[in-house]
């Protein structure tokens, strides 16, 4: 490690590149921020046999990160409508029937 004269920060803090593998709870945005980091972060692995080139970059990172938000959400919907098929809840019938009631309620 290289120091800098007068107590300077250093230049220089690994002589071999490592990568870490982690894993976390989802993404989030701070509201001031442009970024997306990720929750609950927790190191699975650390790769000391790897280059920083076999890392994600930060722009890749950020896409992995509106994929998995946009996947989670989609997701979430096909599970929904999955348990409401399996139920016998059509949610189109049930959403127009509603609106038959209120209509018919206010006249």
């Amino acid at each position: 490690m290289q120091i800098k004269e007068n107590n300077q920060n250093p230049t220089e803090l690994f002589k071999k590149s490592i990568i870490i593998e982690v894993i976390g709870a989802g993404f989030n945005k701070a509201p001031d921020t442009s970024f997306f980091i990720l929750r609950f972060l927790r190191i699975l692995k650390i790769h000391r046999d790897q280059s920083y080139r076999d890392a994600l970059s930060f722009a890749e990172y950020q896409h992995l990160a509106e994929e998995s938000r946009y996947l989670a959400h989609y997701k979430g919907r096909q599970l929904e409508e999955h348990w409401l098929k399996r139920l016998g809840i059509n949610l189109f019938d049930r959403h127009y029937r509603s609106s038959d009631t209120d209509s018919q309620g206010s006249t």
